[in-house]
């Protein structure tokens, strides 16, 4: 049945009550708020991650446009508080394709007093159930700004999955970034509640199930668990996200996946912005080892890391190279003879106690360079 077969204009002027904690109400977008959307898509600071864009328009332009998003092409809803009956956002679904069975989903906080509340993950569900047992829909997407971190953790709580990502897609403030496509499938939200067998993996992969006994295919069930409790060990923060979950000794955060071990932060990257190339390291602009918040993060080869290590002072040099540390074997003066010195290494490494390998790195520089530096400096002062 394509979607909202037997569905008419009465959905979208139905008020409803939107049973939970924060008492939210939804009724039917009127243009008569176009005034309100347009003080809020207007403001700079609150429209900066919007996907959209951020060209100002005034009450009549958004008055026209609200025109628009009627049925058949679009589903949209206001928010209010409950209490004060002041409306606090809008959203929606928006370019309704009836013979494809989708449509992009997109959804507006735009008093700040109500942001940082979980309103989002609540009112994502809400959208996303009317799409799929009102609309009928199969599919439903939406695009959101890669650095609106919270936004993004919201979807993925509400079911939605990173398909692609969009590099340097939209220009704010003279900066480009990244937007990221996420995606919703029919058959994955209908198991997760309701529990009916889907004709495809449910952790929305795309491979398709042969058999009548099992919903997920082999090893999918224990990586979308992992993927869906992931968040619920980070503390989320002002600046970094922390992950409170175990860690390794040099402070990294250290979570589970496919039954393996794996660095939390490169499993966040993952998470947000899809896997991470063969061969790259992902790194900290925070330099913080504990912290997973993906737009504190960037990928970059071993030299890029090494690179980034050094320029933020991190880099170990020895304080005490050659015969000044405490454990040193050799003096400067033995290993000077043993350059100079034709005997076979296996002769010399019993000599002075060392193994043949230490033998043949001081042979061949690289091992005690800096007697080499020295030498070079002294020479440098003896001809000026």
């Amino acid at each position: 049945m394509a979607p909202a077969a037997r569905a008419d204009g009465a959905l979208a002027r139905a008020v409803i009550l939107f049973d939970q904690d924060d008492k939210i109400i939804v009724w039917a977008m009127e243009e008569q708020h176009a005034e309100t959307i347009a003080a809020w898509m207007n403001d700079q600071n609150t429209t900066l991650f919007l996907f959209s864009g951020r060209v100002p328009r005034g009450t009549d332009e958004w008055r026209a446009e609200i025109a628009t998003w009627r049925w058949p092409h679009a589903v949209t809803f206001l928010f209010g508080d409950v209490s004060s009956r002041r409306v606090i956002g809008f959203g929606g679904l928006f370019e309704i394709q009836p013979i494809d069975q989708k449509a992009e989903f997109r959804l507006f906080i735009g008093e700040p007093n109500f942001r940082g509340k979980g309103l989002g993950e609540h009112l994502s569900r809400w959208l996303v159930r009317c799409g799929f047992m009102r609309l009928n829909l199969h599919r439903i997407w939406l695009g959101v700004n890669a650095a609106h971190m919270r936004a993004i953790i919201a979807y993925q709580k509400a079911g939605f999955a990173t398909e692609a990502v969009l590099r340097q897609d939209c220009v704010r403030d003279g900066l480009r970034y990244d937007v990221v496509r996420m995606g919703i499938l029919r058959p994955r939200w209908i198991y997760e509640h309701h529990g009916r067998l889907p004709m495809e993996c449910v952790c929305g992969c795309g491979q398709v199930i042969k058999t009548n006994t099992i919903v997920f295919a082999k090893g999918h069930q224990r990586a979308n668990r992992t993927k869906r409790h992931f968040w619920e060990k980070v503390a989320f923060g002002n600046d970094c996200w922390e992950w409170i979950g175990g860690r390794h000794h040099k402070g990294y955060g250290v979570a589970c996946a496919d039954g393996k071990a794996i660095q939390a932060h490169r499993m966040a990257y993952e998470l947000v912005f899809g896997p991470i190339p063969a061969g790259l390291f992902v790194c900290h602009k925070c330099d913080n080892r504990a912290c997973v918040r993906p737009d504190h993060l960037f990928l970059g080869t071993n030299d890029d890391n090494m690179a980034d290590m050094a320029a933020k002072g991190r880099a170990v040099k020895h304080p005490m190279p050659g015969e000044a540390h405490p454990f040193a074997r050799l003096s400067n003066e033995s290993v000077r003879a043993i350059r100079a010195s034709s005997e076979p290494g296996v002769v010399l490494a019993k000599r002075y106690d060392v193994r043949a390998s230490v033998i043949s790195n001081i042979r061949h520089r690289r091992a005690w360079k800096h007697l080499d530096d020295d030498a070079k400096t002294a020479n440098e002062r003896a001809e000026s």
